[in-house]
């Protein structure tokens, strides 16, 4: 499996230049699924892209502050002209849901800043329009409800209660409520390992704060002699944090890049899982086949050497044993080859069960 990361992503990702070693190699423990990706913020355009569902959300000030009623908000969406499009609208209830992260207070998932973000006597408490139409089966002409998400988290006395998001019904002609713009990204992400990689690291250099050139204004009683001065203060400055910005960027990229690749295959590939585990007793060994939670193309027989004595009480707590895949990563001229190496199963039961001298049983995969 070939991966190539190509030299204009690292010179547009990071504005600079990044060295890489000749030769470099890791191996990478996968022992987890991950079955969705993490969100990026557009900090310039205050949006926020879910790769998951594909939907760019606006997320500005107008999102925390503005309340309108449904057809204002509507019409504000139709407007909307946002990275070159003007395809935006409002979103569904269930667009809306797929942004709730129970985990995350405001139950909102990171990295919004805006939505959701509404602070009240009950800590957070936010009501969305969306363009779910709500329509009681007795009674036709209620047409101009519409359902409403509210995301609200309570923080009494510290409590983290979990209150989960909730349908409402709104008058869409009277009722003024905070609303959101989303659109359908075009062109998908590219899912393949290599596309995920740039993909991630992107999304951790995001959380990394860029120094913004500060827009001045000539101030009515100030000089020209001092306003080009001020200006000029403000650009050494800039290009200061700048040139600290870089050199931050360039000092963790690496394991940027570590963490990008793990979490790559652990989205396209995750954990291992060992099935259809049958013993020979002739032969004292296991037989059964490999595969991944996430790539069930992926199929390998494999073959588990246990002594006869041990071998029912080993495939009795076999459920109870861990079990990770270690990737071969080597990162040659900016080419990341990935091979699978060998799966683990590991447990403090191995010593005794199996009597062991050791905890983890290795299984090479050449």
């Amino acid at each position: 499996m070939l991966v190539k990361v190509s030299r204009g992503f690292l010179l547009t990702l990071l504005l600079i230049t990044i060295s890489v070693l000749s030769a470099e190699e890791w191996k990478i423990k996968v022992d987890k699924t991950v079955k969705k990706l993490p969100l990026l913020r557009d900090e310039q355009n205050e949006t926020v892209y879910d790769p998951n569902t594909e939907l760019i959300w606006l997320d500005s000030i107008v999102v925390k502050k503005e309340k309108k009623k449904f057809n204002d908000a509507d019409k504000f969406c139709e407007k909307l002209s946002l990275l070159g499009h003007k395809d935006w609208r409002l979103p569904t209830a269930i667009e809306l849901i797929s942004i709730y992260d129970k985990n995350n207070r405001p139950h909102i998932k990171s990295p919004f800043k805006n939505l959701g973000y509404i602070e009240s006597r009950h800590c957070y408490d936010a009501q969305y329009w969306s363009t779910s139409e709500y329509q009681p089966k007795r009674n036709r002409w209620m047409i101009y409800w519409k359902y409403v998400i509210s995301y609200h988290s309570n923080c009494y006395n510290h409590i983290d209660e979990v209150i989960y998001y909730s349908y409402y019904t709104f008058d869409k002609y009277t009722n003024r409520l905070h609303f959101s713009c989303v659109r359908k990204k075009r062109n998908h992400l590219d899912k393949t390992l290599n596309g995920l990689i740039s993909y991630l690291v992107k999304a951790h250099i995001a959380h990394i704060k860029k120094p913004q050139r500060k827009k001045l204004k000539k101030d009515e009683f100030e000089t020209t002699k001092h306003y080009i001065k001020r200006v000029r203060q403000a650009e050494r400055e800039y290009k200061k944090e700048l040139i600290e910005y870089k050199q931050k960027i360039k000092k963790i990229y690496p394991e940027y890049v570590r963490k990008a690749i793990k979490t790559a295959l652990e989205y396209k590939w995750g954990k291992p899982l060992i099935k259809n585990l049958k013993y020979n007793a002739d032969e004292e060994k296991f037989s059964a086949q490999l595969t991944f939670d996430n790539n069930k193309s992926f199929h390998k027989n494999i073959f588990i050497k246990i002594p006869l004595k041990s071998a029912k009480k080993f495939k009795e707590n076999f459920d109870k044993f861990q079990k990770y895949a270690v990737f071969k990563v080597i990162n040659k001229e900016k080419k990341f080859q990935v091979r699978l190496n060998s799966v683990i199963i590991t447990s403090h039961l191995l010593k005794k069960l199996v009597r062991y001298n050791r905890d983890k049983y290795v299984i090479d995969l050449p």
